[in-house]
């Protein structure tokens, strides 16, 4: 029968105690990258991002399923971002997503992990993006570590919630089929005719060859007539 002796115990008893204290506080860490997110917006004339209790959800539920099964990627379990936000609950007009993972033998300090996970995303283009998106006003962190292997993964979820989509509709009163254009996008809308848009970003709204148009930023409930104006149009907005 082997005997342990008392001072050997007692080493194993410290060496199990300051592994444990390696192992960072992920509730800690998560709310350190919000703060550093919103200081990183604050730099860039950028409004601060408000935590939401379904975004924060749907990064826990990822975080966790990543670090239980050691897949990792933006579709690891299947689905894509979007997804997973609306089987939250969170009805949607724009969801992003940042994740990550770390490592590190000696264990991590939960502030340590969180300036980590930030230098890596300020680092990379589109994560840095995803940072910096002037529309979104909503996000949710999460950090899981893996029982398996220590690895930590980590998710940031940004949102623009439906309701704050801007809707307007283009109205066309007159004879002729009038050209418009909507950010990027081009549209023909014919006599007669009206048709309604849903924008999430925003952007501007440029009719082309229309009397005293000029480019306008919509608003949520704003219509726009084209209506006659001798042998050319005009554009009002109601």
């Amino acid at each position: 029968m082997i005997r342990l002796g008392a001072s050997f115990l007692l080493g194993l008893l410290a060496a199990h105690a300051q592994a444990a204290a390696r192992e960072a506080d992920v509730a800690k860490a998560a709310d350190a990258i919000v703060a550093g997110t919103n200081a990183f917006r604050r730099e860039h004339e950028l409004p601060a991002l408000r935590v939401h209790p379904k975004l924060e959800a749907t990064a826990r539920e990822f975080a966790r399923y990543m670090a239980s099964t050691n897949r990792y990627g933006h579709e690891a379990d299947g689905r894509h971002p979007e997804d997973r936000a609306q089987a939250q609950g969170y009805g949607y007009c724009i969801v992003l997503e940042n994740v990550a993972y770390r490592f590190d033998s000696r264990g991590f300090e939960a502030m340590r992990l969180a300036l980590d996970v930030l230098e890596g995303w300020k680092g990379s283009p589109g994560h840095r993006k995803n940072m910096l998106d002037a529309s979104v006003r909503d996000t949710g962190v999460a950090i899981a570590r893996s029982a398996a292997n220590g690895y930590y993964y980590s998710v940031q979820l940004f949102g623009l919630p439906r309701e704050a989509s801007v809707r307007f509709e283009v109205r066309n009163e007159s004879r002729r089929t009038v050209r418009y254009r909507v950010g990027d996008d081009a549209f023909d809308v014919p006599p007669r005719y009206s048709r309604t848009h849903e924008m999430c970003a925003p952007g501007a709204l440029r009719f082309e060859q229309v009397a005293g148009a000029e480019d306008a930023p919509p608003k949520s409930g704003d219509r726009f007539v084209i209506a006659p104006a001798g042998d050319r149009v005009s554009v009002q907005r109601r």
